[in-house]
């Protein structure tokens, strides 16, 4: 299935922050008391869910991740008060509380919230500093911006994550499959009688062993894998395992074979 890593997210972060960092440096006076404490909530935040960006993204969310992905819209809020430049913290803030949260319309409802929050924030900072009558007009574009941004990658993300579970579910049905029909084989082969004296067999004993582990159920490339040849040896032994018994399948060949008593107690080579 689709996966995420952590570190990933471990960059985006440091990438946000020394951005957002750089552009406020510019501005006077500087807003440390309001960055402080959003890049403070941020972080706390981010530790708190950060387990759930990879290896425990399947499990029940619990009051943790609830909690730091209040902890990090709090944080983008009170950093966008102070300057928005801060509110480039949504890329990162964004795509985790909405993984933390799950569901797409619970991260979508986040992830909307949270942009609002951040710019009715950068709204009353520049009303703060007598420049909301310039500013509201970029802050509501830019909202309505990132919103959009928000709803489009959520949607991508959760088509890619349902598409990993349904393809991780699919890999799961093949393996039953795998195994079931090896077992239709062995059941197969029991209830048929090899004749009391074998013929002699047309196939090599490399070809027997490719048979054998066909009986067993498993495919070309996990025959190549045990008897270290590549894919397209295997299907030329096959090949000339159905010309040399007059099969035109594998089922066939198999029960072919087993009526001739050639795959009546004959171990595989060890190589």
């Amino acid at each position: 299935m689709i996966k995420f890593r952590a570190w990933w997210f471990d960059v985006l972060l440091a990438a946000v922050v020394v951005v957002s960092g750089l552009g406020v440096a510019t501005e006077r006076p500087l807003p440390w008391l309001p960055g402080v404490i959003g890049l403070a909530l941020l972080m706390a935040g981010y530790v708190t869910v950060r387990p759930r960006l990879s290896r425990t993204m399947d499990n029940p969310r619990n009051w943790h991740d609830w909690a730091g992905s209040a902890a990090m819209v709090l944080g983008v809020a009170v950093a966008s008060f102070g300057s928005s430049q801060f509110s480039l913290w949504l890329a990162l803030a964004c795509p985790v509380v909405w993984i933390a949260i799950s569901g797409l319309v619970s991260g979508l409802i986040w992830n909307v919230a949270m942009i609002a929050l951040s710019c009715l924030a950068m709204a009353g900072g520049a009303a703060r500093a007598g420049t909301l009558r310039d500013e509201w007009a970029s802050i509501a574009v830019g909202g309505s911006f990132i919103v959009v941004f928000a709803v489009m990658m959520g949607l991508m993300v959760h088509s890619a994550l349902r598409w990993g579970y349904e393809r991780a579910e699919l890999v799961e049905e093949l393996k039953t499959s795998q195994a079931e029909l090896a077992e239709s084989y062995r059941q197969l082969l029991a209830d048929q009688a090899p004749p009391s004296v074998a013929t002699e067999c047309p196939l090599s004993a490399r070809e027997l062993e490719v048979l054998t582990l066909v009986a067993e159920g498993f495919t070309n490339r996990e025959i190549g894998d045990r008897l270290f040849v590549s894919v397209a040896t295997v299907k030329t032994h096959m090949e000339h395992i159905l010309a040399k018994l007059g099969a035109t399948t594998r089922t066939q060949a198999v029960l072919l074979a087993h009526q001739g008593g050639f795959l009546t107690h004959r171990p595989l080579s060890s190589s």
